[in-house]
């Protein structure tokens, strides 16, 4: 089973999307511990041939079933020039996290807003004024897509001289622009919630530890030699 990645690809069995995980490590003294998982955005409308309605089911499927997991922080990503109210993750989130403990927004591609009416929107979900997450809303601009060779220095240094515009004044002084700011208030929200999972994470590895044992024992005493 593999992936289809161009229209040009026909080979049969192939699909858009797949529930295989592809993992990458990144070790090193200066790393965080912990794992970011990268979903497939929701869509509901399928592109034949690349994708179908299975597709759409598949996705969402894959979406809800992270977002269940109470060991999860969601990140609700959205680009700012969208109508926040229309987008269909916040509720999936809500059901998922109905105390809001653990679902946090993320806007992206703040230098698309052209118009002073979404940027005063913007400014109010920032500020708390319109949304119900209770743990809110955070605005990053990561680099641009023809942008391959910009360091993460620059990128941050960047992203620290467009946030200094006039627009922004009122929202840099709550700690909510930036990614810096956004990699602190993570920081803080996955130690609280490794604090409160750790003993349900004791439990579970007993029981599958006793799972396993169990398994073990009935197939039967193990060998002494290879032709016993």
């Amino acid at each position: 089973m593999g992936i289809r990645t161009s229209t040009d690809d026909t080979t049969s069995g192939l699909e858009a999307f797949s529930d295989h995980m592809l993992k990458i490590e990144i070790t090193g003294p200066n790393q965080e511990h912990f794992t970011v998982i990268d979903v497939p955005g929701i869509f509901r409308v399928p592109s034949p041939p690349i994708t179908t309605d299975s597709d759409v089911a598949k996705v969402r499927d894959m979406v809800i079933s992270r977002m269940h997991n109470k060991r999860t922080i969601i990140l609700a990503v959205l680009p700012s020039n969208v109508d926040i109210s229309t987008q269909e993750v916040l509720k999936m989130a809500e059901e998922a996290d109905p105390e809001g403990s653990r679902t946090m927004g993320v806007l992206t591609k703040p230098d698309l807003m052209t118009e002073k009416a979404t940027q005063e929107t913007i400014n109010d979900l920032l500020l708390g004024k319109r949304n119900k997450l209770r743990l809110g809303f955070f605005v990053v601009k990561n680099r641009g897509a023809d942008d391959e060779r910009s360091t993460t220095s620059e990128r941050i240094a960047e992203e620290r001289t467009f946030f200094e515009k006039a627009v922004w004044t009122q929202v840099k002084k709550t700690g909510r622009c930036g990614i810096p700011a956004l990699e602190a208030r993570l920081r803080d929200l996955l130690r609280a919630i490794s604090k409160t999972e750790f003993p349900h994470v004791k439990s579970d590895i007993t029981k599958f530890l006793r799972e396993r044992r169990d398994e073990l024992g009935s197939i039967g005493p193990s060998r002494q030699n290879a032709s016993s």
